[in-house]
């Protein structure tokens, strides 16, 4: 759920956190081991030595399980990383925190980041998957705080011009009509 290459400090901030939990840690220690992964020494990163290994540890769980994890080791990061290592990792982190359910400003905000950095790098499909993302995780009042507001107005563009940028017109529309309907929206935002 980390991607196939993630930094060794990744690593050790989720493998301290789980030997706090009663998960079986005999399992863990084995699989490091028996060197399912390998080492790229340039960057200080690890990585799994084939896909099939990750496959076949994924497979080991059910599905709501394996989403669990995702968002727990999410959350974990999110606590434990830097303002500058979440803007490294900001689409791997926003990836396992959107596998949770529920509003929650936080995950919006980083929705919105990581929609604003595939945008700049040209991925409209992946920007608007993250203003989706995002846009979901606002709560009811979404229009109603000034601080919520800017959130949404933010979201809901960045979704509008990247849905538009991957040809989906309706949805773009969608997007820039919510924002229309609100009167506290002024058209300079």
């Amino acid at each position: 759920c980390l991607g196939n290459v993630f930094h060794r400090k990744t690593l050790k901030i989720i493998w301290l956190e789980i030997m706090k939990t009663s998960l079986p840690k005999h399992l863990l220690r084995a699989a490091v081991k028996q060197l399912f992964l390998t080492t790229i020494e340039v960057d200080d990163k690890l990585r799994f030595c084939h896909d099939a290994i990750k496959e076949a540890a994924v497979s080991l769980i059910s599905i709501s399980e394996y989403d669990q994890m995702q968002r727990d080791i999410g959350t974990i990061l999110n606590k434990a990383l830097a303002e500058d290592e979440k803007e490294e990792n900001i689409f791997v982190l926003a990836n396992l925190l959107n596998k949770g359910a529920g509003k929650d400003i936080e995950v919006a905000k980083l929705n919105l980041r990581a929609a604003a950095r595939a945008k700049e790098l040209s991925a409209f499909s992946s920007a608007a998957a993250f203003a989706s993302h995002g846009i979901k995780r606002l709560p009811p009042e979404r229009w109603d705080g000034r601080y919520t507001l800017d959130l949404s107005v933010e979201l809901y563009s960045i979704g509008a011009e990247s849905e538009r940028c991957v040809g989906n017109v309706m949805q773009a529309k969608i997007y820039c009509n919510a924002i229309l309907q609100q009167p506290r929206v002024s058209l300079q935002q």
